[in-house]
C-alpha cells in the first residue's frame, strides 16, 4: 500500500446523515426564528437588572402593522408596616398605569417576595397603519413620569422590538442606545430627562417592496430565459460538435439548477421575503404562519423553475443528447430527482420544529416517520423511471476475474451487479458502499476485456480507499468549519449575512475537490493493479465516445464537477508511468473494437430474471420491516394493557412476561410465514418460461426447488438459496433446469444422498446434498423443496424429498432420455458469490439492528404516549422487550455463526 493509501483515515457514513441533520436542523433554526420573532422579552430575563434600587422596564412589541404588545414592568420595595401587599398609594398608582399607557385591554398584576412587589402591566393597543406595509407607534412617555416619581423611580428603560422590516425611532437616541439593529432597541432614560414621545415607524418602504418583488420575478424568469438562449444555440451547432454541446449543456443547465436554490434561499434569508409575501396578500397570512406555509416558500419556486427548465430542455435532450425519453418522461425524472431530496428534508425540519421548538413529541415522530417513508417510496419510483434494475452476477469469468483484482487490495467485496441496457445508455461503472460494486451492461458491450479490467482496477481502488467515507466527511467538515465562522460573522459583524447559503457552497466546493482528487488517486492505483496504462488511457477515451463527452475542459468547469476530464486524468497517468506525449495522443484517438469481451450470463442478457436482485430485495425488506413492526408494536400494546388496567406489582411483572412471550410468538409467526410469500407465483412463472423454451416440466413431474452449491448454508444476497428451478427424473437420469444453470446427472454418478442441517433458526431449514462424481470433476449441492407454504413445513418435506430420490437411485427405471436434454452435462457451476453466516451477523450489523430497533420503540413510545419513567411500565420496557427478544430470535443463528466461524 503506498503512503498516500496509509494516510488516508476513512471517514464513517454516519457522519453524511449527521450533516444532513446539521442542515435540517439549521433550517428548522431559520424558520422558527422567523416564526418567533414576535416573542416578548421578559424584563425578568433580560440581563443587568438591578434589584436593589426601584426600576421600571417598558417593552413594546409590534408583531404586526396592527397591533402593539406592551408590557410595564415596576419593581418598588414593600412599606416597612406591610411586607406581603402593596400600600393603598402604590395600589392606586399601578390601577391607573393601563390609562397612562393608552392600553385598549390590559391586566395588571402583582406579586410580592422577599420585601419587594413586581407590578406588571400587560397591554394591547392598536396601531396607526400609514399603509399596506408601514404603522405608526407613538408612546406618550412623559404620561409615565409622575407615577413613577411617585414610586421613586428615577430612570425607564425601554425596549422596543419589531417583526416587520425595519424599526426607525424618533426622536434619534444617539449616545443613550445599549442595544440597536434593524429591528430592535434598547435605551435607559432618567425621568429627568424623559422624552416626551417616542415616535416608532415598522415596515418596509415601497421601494423596498418594488426590489422584492423585482428580484423574485427576475430569479424565475432570468433562468428560464437562459434555458431558451442555451437552447437555441445548443440546437444550431454542427454535428461534429454535438459531444462538446451536450456535456456543456448538461454542465451549464446542472448548475443552473443549484444556482437557483442558492440564490432563493440567499433572497429568502437576507431580504424577509416570506413576511413581505403575507403583508401584500393577507389571504396567503394564514398559510405562511405554518411550519408547512414557510417551508413550502422555501421550495416551490425553485423546484417550479427547474422543472420547466428540463421541459423546455427537451429538444436538447432528444436530438443532441440522444434521449428516448418523452417530454412527460424527463420532467417527471427531474421532479422526483429534487422531490425525493425535499420531501423528507421538509418532514425532517417539521420533526425538529415540532420536537425541540414547541415540545409536540408525538407530532414530530410522525413527521420523522414520514421522512423516512416518503425517502424510501421516491427513491424507488426514481430509479423506476430512470430504468434503473440491477442483477446481480454471482457467477462467470468476469466475476472470478473482479475478485481476482480484489484480492492484492484487501478489498471485501460482497457482490458484483450488472445495469442490464434498457432505456438507460450509460457506459459507466461504479463503487457502492458494503463491498459492492456495479457495471453497466453497455460498458461491459463496447469495451475489451484489459480496458474493463482496468475500469474494475479502478472502482475497487476506490473501495479500497475509503473514498466514499473520505468524501462524506470532507463535505461535513467543510460544512461545519464554514457554519460556524460565517454564522458567527452574521451573528457578530454582519447581521443579516447569508451564512447558510454561502457554508452550502463552500462544502460543495469541498466535495469536488476531494472527489476528484479520488479519482486521480484511482487511476494511479487501477494501473499499479493491472500494469496496464494503456488499457486505462483507451478505457478513459472510450468512457468519454460512448457517454458524448469531450476528453478535455476547462480547470473552471472542474471547479464544479466530481471528474477532472478524461485528457487531464490521461496525462496524469501518462507522467506517473513514463508515457510519451506521443504515445498518449495515439492512445486517447485509438478507436479499439477488439471482439475480445468479456461475456455474460444468459440470465443477465437474454431475459429479466424471475428470482432477480429486485425479488430478493423486496422479500427481504418486506421481512424485516415486519419484524422491526412486531418488534416494537406487541409490546407496546402490552405496555397500554397494563396502564389502562392499572396493573401494579407481580400482575404487573406478570403482564410484563405475558408480553415478552407474546412478541416473541408473533416474530415466530412471520419468520414461519413472510420468507415464502411470493415463492407460488415465482415457481408459476419459471414453469411457464421453461415451458415456453421446450421443457414440459409439469409432463416430467418437476419438483420445485431451491439449489445452492456446496454442502454448508451460504447467503446469497439475502437468501439461503442461489437459485430456483425445477427437478426430475427420468429413467437414470437426474435433471435440474433453473435460472442460473442447468445440468443431468446418471444415478451412479451420485456417489450419496444426505440430509445436511441447513440453517439453525427456531424454524429450522434443512437440505438434501447430493455428492457426485464424473470422472475427474466431483462436487456437491444441495436442493430444498420450496412448493411449501411455510418454514415449518420444510423439515418433512425434505424427509419425503430424500426418500424419493433414494429410493429412485436404488432402483432406476430405464427409459428414452427427453427430447432435447441429450447435450446436457453434469454441474458447471464452478464459484459463486455468497456470503458466511459469520461474515453476514457482524457485531457492528448487529448492534446498527439494535440501535434501529430501540430508536423505534422509542418513537412508537411516544405516539402511544407511554411514560420513561424507569419504574413504571412504558417506553423502556417496550425498547427492553424488543431488543430481547432480537436477540433471542437470533440466538440458533448466532450460534451456528459461532460453531462455522
Amino acid at each position: 500500500m503506498s503512503k498516500r493509501s496509509r494516510r488516508s483515515r476513512p471517514i464513517s457514513s454516519r457522519h453524511a446523515w449527521l450533516g444532513i441533520a446539521l442542515i435540517a436542523i439549521a433550517l428548522a433554526w431559520c424558520l422558527g426564528s422567523w416564526g418567533s420573532r414576535s416573542l416578548a422579552q421578559d424584563w425578568d430575563d433580560y440581563g443587568g437588572y438591578d434589584y436593589d434600587t426601584p426600576s421600571a422596564y417598558l417593552s413594546v412589541n409590534i408583531t404586526n402593522l396592527e397591533l402593539v404588545f406592551m408590557s410595564l414592568t415596576v419593581e418598588v420595595p414593600l412599606p416597612d408596616a406591610d411586607q406581603d401587599s402593596l400600600g393603598a398609594e402604590e395600589q392606586a398608582i399601578a390601577d391607573q398605569l393601563p390609562q397612562r399607557l393608552d392600553c385598549a385591554s390590559s391586566d395588571v398584576t402583582v406579586n410580592t417576595r422577599n420585601g419587594w412587589s413586581t407590578i406588571r402591566v400587560n397591554c394591547q393597543r392598536p396601531g396607526s397603519p400609514l399603509s399596506s406595509w408601514q404603522s405608526i407607534v407613538t408612546l406618550n412617555l412623559s404620561a409615565l413620569e409622575e407615577p413613577l416619581q411617585a414610586l421613586e423611580i428615577t430612570t425607564l428603560q425601554v425596549g422596543m422590538y419589531g417583526t416587520v422590516g425595519q424599526l426607525v425611532v424618533t426622536p434619534a437616541l444617539g449616545d443613550r442606545l445599549r442595544y440597536a439593529s434593524s429591528t430592535s432597541y434598547n435605551t435607559v432614560f432618567a425621568l429627568s430627562d424623559l422624552p416626551e414621545t417616542l415616535t416608532l415607524q415598522i415596515g418596509y418602504q415601497t421601494s423596498t417592496i418594488v426590489l422584492q418583488a423585482s428580484l423574485g420575478i427576475a430569479l424565475i424568469l432570468l433562468p428560464l430565459g437562459l434555458i431558451l438562449w442555451m437552447r437555441h444555440h445548443a440546437l444550431q451547432v454542427a454535428p461534429d460538435q454535438a459531444a462538446t454541446t451536450w456535456f456543456s449543456y448538461q454542465y451549464w443547465l446542472g448548475l443552473l439548477s443549484s444556482a437557483v436554490w442558492i440564490s432563493w434561499l440567499v433572497l429568502l434569508l437576507s431580504f424577509d421575503t416570506l413576511m413581505i409575501v403575507s403583508l401584500i396578500g393577507d389571504r396567503w397570512a394564514w398559510l405562511l404562519s405554518t411550519t408547512w406555509g414557510t417551508s413550502l416558500m422555501f421550495v416551490a419556486p425553485p423546484l417550479l423553475v427547474n422543472v420547466l427548465s428540463y421541459a423546455l430542455s427537451y429538444p436538447v435532450f432528444r436530438n443532441i443528447g440522444q434521449q428516448d425519453w418523452s417530454r412527460l418522461e424527463l420532467i417527471q425524472q427531474s421532479l422526483l430527482e429534487q422531490i425525493q431530496v425535499l420531501l423528507p428534508l421538509m418532514f425532517v425540519i417539521a420533526g425538529i420544529r415540532d420536537w425541540f421548538f414547541t415540545g409536540a413529541l408525538r407530532l414530530g415522530v410522525v413527521w420523522m416517520i414520514l421522512a423516512v417513508v416518503s425517502r424510501v417510496v421516491l427513491m424507488q419510483w426514481l430509479m423506476t423511471s430512470q430504468d434503473l434494475t440491477v442483477q446481480s452476477l454471482s457467477m462467470g469469468d468476469l466475476r472470478d476475474r473482479i475478485f481476482d483484482l480484489a484480492k492484492p487490495t484487501g478489498v471485501k467485496l460482497n457482490q458484483v451487479y450488472i445495469l442490464p441496457r434498457g432505456r438507460n445508455k450509460m457506459v459507466n461503472a461504479f463503487a457502492l458502499q458494503g463491498g459492492q460494486v456495479m457495471f453497466t451492461q453497455s460498458l461491459l458491450e463496447q469495451l475489451t476485456k484489459d480496458e474493463v479490467d482496468a475500469v474494475v482496477a479502478h472502482e475497487l481502488a476506490h473501495l479500497q480507499y475509503g473514498h466514499h467515507q473520505s468524501l462524506q466527511g470532507s463535505w461535513l467538515w467543510a460544512a461545519i468549519g464554514c457554519g460556524l465562522i460565517t454564522f458567527m460573522i452574521s451573528t457578530l459583524v454582519l447581521p443579516g449575512f447569508p451564512w447558510l447559503p454561502v457554508t452550502l457552497v463552500v462544502s460543495l466546493l469541498a466535495y469536488y475537490l476531494t472527489s476528484r482528487r479520488h479519482e486521480h488517486q484511482a487511476d494511479v492505483q487501477a494501473v499499479l493493479l493491472t500494469g496496464n496504462p494503456k488499457a486505462m488511457i483507451t478505457a478513459l477515451a472510450k468512457l468519454a465516445q460512448f457517454n458524448q463527452m469531450p476528453l478535455e475542459w476547462g480547470k473552471r468547469q472542474e471547479l464544479l464537477l466530481t471528474h477532472p476530464s478524461m485528457r487531464r486524468r490521461a496525462a496524469a497517468i501518462a507522467s506517473r508511468y513514463d508515457v510519451s506525449p506521443e504515445h498518449l495522443d495515439e492512445w486517447l484517438a485509438e478507436s479499439d473494437e477488439s471482439p475480445d469481451t468479456y461475456s455474460l450470463p444468459t440470465a443477465v442478457t437474454d431475459a429479466v430474471p424471475i428470482f432477480s436482485t429486485t425479488f430478493k430485495q423486496r422479500v427481504t425488506t418486506r421481512l424485516s420491516r415486519s419484524l422491526l413492526l412486531v418488534l416494537t408494536l406487541t409490546p407496546t400494546l402490552a405496555a397500554i394493557l397494563i396502564n389502562t388496567w392499572q396493573l401494579t406489582g407481580g400482575l404487573a411483572w406478570l403482564g410484563m412476561i405475558l408480553g415478552a412471550i407474546a412478541t416473541f410468538g408473533v416474530v415466530l409467526a412471520v419468520i414461519n410465514w413472510m420468507p415464502l410469500l411470493g415463492y407460488r407465483k415465482l415457481e408459476q412463472q419459471l414453469g411457464e418460461r421453461l415451458q415456453n423454451q421446450g421443457l414440459p416440466i409439469d409432463a416430467w413431474g418437476g419438483r420445485f426447488v431451491g439449489l445452492s452449491p456446496g454442502a454448508n448454508p451460504r447467503i446469497y444476497e439475502g437468501f439461503y438459496n442461489w437459485d430456483l428451478g425445477f427437478v426430475w427424473w427420468v429413467g437414470d437420469r437426474l435433471y435440474y433446469a433453473g435460472e442460473q444453470t442447468h445440468f443431468c446427472l446418471r444415478a451412479d454418478q451420485i456417489t450419496q444422498i444426505q440430509r445436511r442441517p441447513g440453517t439453525q433458526g427456531w424454524w429450522r431449514s434443512p437440505t438434501v446434498g447430493l455428492y457426485w462424481q464424473d470422472g475427474e470433476q466431483a462436487g456437491v449441492f444441495t436442493l430444498v423443496p420450496t412448493s411449501v407454504r411455510s418454514m415449518r413445513q420444510i423439515p418433512p418435506a425434505v424427509r419425503q424429498f430424500q426418500r424419493d430420490l433414494e429410493a429412485w437411485q436404488s432402483q432406476p427405471i430405464p427409459a428414452p432420455l427427453p427430447e432435447g436434454l441429450g447435450s446436457w452435462t453434469s454441474p458447471q457451476i464452478g464459484e459463486v458469490t455468497s456470503q458466511g453466516i459469520a461474515e453476514m451477523l457482524t457485531v457492528n450489523q448487529v448492534l446498527n439492528s439494535f440501535v434501529t430497533l430501540g430508536i423505534a420503540a422509542l418513537g412508537l413510545s411516544v405516539l402511544a404516549q407511554l411514560p420513561f419513567a424507569w419504574n413504571q411500565v412504558g417506553a423502556w420496557y417496550v425498547a427492553g422487550t424488543a431488543i430481547l427478544v432480537s436477540i433471542v430470535q437470533l440466538f440458533p443463528l448466532l450460534r451456528q455463526r459461532r460453531a462455522s466461524s
